[in-house]
């Protein structure tokens, strides 16, 4: 069961930075809350896009290769992003901050709890 939910979020993070990195303005205008946090910055948002590009790689290497520490690092930057969120959670209205919790912090832990079932040696 473990393997199918790395991947499956690795391609969750993969279509994430596609977004990103390709049409940063339609993510920064579509995502509830996000232009709310200040102006457009076309450099930044591609930026996060390479960092959930890397996180879809390690999850899905360490998923296919059985290697626990590549699905650790490969969960290293959505934990710290969902992290990050959780803390600033008192910055936003209830209604945003419930999104906020179940997007960022809610995927971080799942996939933090998956990428620890990961059963496989590193070598």
């Amino acid at each position: 069961m473990t393997k199918p939910i790395l991947l499956l979020l690795a391609a969750y993070f993969a279509c994430l930075a596609a977004w990103l990195i390709m049409l940063p303005l339609t993510f920064y205008e579509t995502i509830p809350g996000v232009t709310d946090t200040g102006p457009f910055n076309d450099h930044f948002t591609r930026d996060a896009g390479f960092a959930f590009l890397v996180s879809a790689a390690g999850l899905w290497l360490g998923a296919m290769r059985g290697d626990k520490t590549l699905a650790l690092l490969g969960a290293a930057f959505p934990v710290l992003h969902g992290a990050f969120h959780l803390i600033s959670i008192g910055n936003h209205d209830t209604t945003r901050a419930i999104g906020d919790v179940l997007s960022t912090a809610g995927i971080a832990a799942v996939t933090l709890f998956f990428a620890t079932r990961v059963k496989g040696a590193t070598s």
